[in-house]
């Protein structure tokens, strides 16, 4: 299990933990004292009712958060995405663009703003904060509402009763959002908190919006002309660099994208050990376009077969280890079936992933099949 799954778990826990303490310590009580519905079935529609009101009320202010500390922050949205339902920014050829509704994926707790900077002055920390003070506000709003509505036993006025508890779980799912949104670590998704720990140093900032600025051409289906390599290294412009050496890789320029490699992993130690991993992994896929198959093999074998990369490779849980693999099986192996096998579990992988990101894949996958297909010709007929 990576770290950052670890970690995410751990945090899933505790928002599980915070929702049965409230349970416990406000409705049960309220339930035994007669303050709500009189059938245990009542009483569960009111939860289930009020937990699926309050899961989309608080994704909706997250993003709303989102969408005006960008526009404080000097960032254009190009998409604004509730549970799949957004708005997207599009391009024409005269390079005007205008906004259309559509159904697309989203990489957050229910939803996601994508920005992009208008400038180099951009600042990203009122992106990341105004969520959090808009949740701070609602806490605020329903504790009155809460402290206001008096306890009866009445039923005339169970209604009353339902809107007092029902702020509460408000409150408390508001309470689990910030809990993941604002932890300080990186997590299975892209968080606030983690995104406060990247900005804390000017590097960082300047990588962040260079980042984005690359993501808002891959958004309107274009191909980024500038690439650029961090020399200072932390962990998050090794990321950037490693999107840069990508980029040189489907350039089919691999002595520059190994340079890259080689460059950012000098030392380790100013990376997250899952983010060198990815370098590892390329490092290996370019030696299959470099080096001869026997060389390659050899690298294969000490720096993933050998490690605790086998089973990211063999198993293909990321797009990472599976170009690796497809690369091993099929230049070392020349085993059709496993490339297969391989390709296989790319589709459910491709689920998770935008267009684009599932398009870049597609341009690394067939620049090692048009290798493999030197030594296995029936390569060339995959569909990937």
């Amino acid at each position: 299990m990576e770290k950052e799954d670890f970690i995410s778990l751990l945090i899933y826990l505790l928002m599980g933990a915070v929702v049965v303490m409230i349970g416990i310590l406000v409705f049960r009580p309220a339930m035994e004292a007669g303050y709500l519905f009189n059938s245990a079935g009542e009483n569960f529609l009111f939860l289930f009712a009020s937990l699926a009101i309050a899961i989309v009320a608080n994704v909706f202010l997250l993003e709303i958060g989102h969408l005006l500390g960008a526009k404080l922050g000097k960032y254009k949205i190009l998409s604004f995405n509730i549970f799949g339902f957004g708005i997207y920014k599009t391009r024409n050829e005269e390079g005007k663009e205008k906004s259309k509704f559509r159904f697309g994926k989203f990489n957050g707790l229910g939803g996601q703003t994508v920005i992009s900077p208008k400038s180099e002055k951009s600042n990203p920390m009122p992106y990341v904060f105004t969520p959090l003070l808009l949740m701070l506000l609602e806490f605020v709003a329903l504790y009155c509402v809460f402290a206001f509505i008096k306890n009866v036993t009445d039923d005339s006025k169970v209604m009353l009763m339902a809107v007092k508890y029902g702020v509460v779980v408000l409150a408390t799912i508001g309470a689990c959002f910030i809990i993941y949104n604002y932890f300080p670590a990186k997590l299975d998704s892209l968080n606030d908190g983690y995104r406060i720990l990247l900005l804390n140093k000017k590097i960082n900032i300047e990588a962040y919006n260079y980042k984005l600025k690359n993501e808002e051409t891959e958004f309107f289906g274009e191909k980024v002309e500038e690439i650029r390599v961090f020399e200072e290294i932390t962990d998050f412009t090794a990321n950037v660099n490693f999107d840069a050496a990508i980029q040189e890789t489907i350039k089919k320029d691999f002595e520059k994208a190994l340079e890259i490699v080689n460059k950012t992993t000098a030392d380790k130690k100013k990376m997250a050990s899952s983010t060198y991993r990815k370098f590892v992994l390329l490092k290996v896929f370019l030696a299959y376009l470099l080096q001869s198959e026997e060389e390659a093999t050899a690298l294969y074998k000490d720096k993933v077969a050998s490690t605790e990369l086998s089973d990211l490779a063999r198993n293909c849980k990321n797009y990472d280890g599976l170009r690796v693999y497809v690369a091993y099986v099929g230049v070392s192996e020349k085993s059709l079936n496993e490339i297969k096998f391989a390709l296989e579990k790319k589709k459910k992988l491709d689920k998770k992933q935008d267009k684009v990101e599932a398009a870049k894949q597609n341009e690394l996958l067939k620049i090692i099949i048009e290798k493999i297909s030197e030594t296995i010709p029936q390569a060339k007929e995959l569909e990937l």
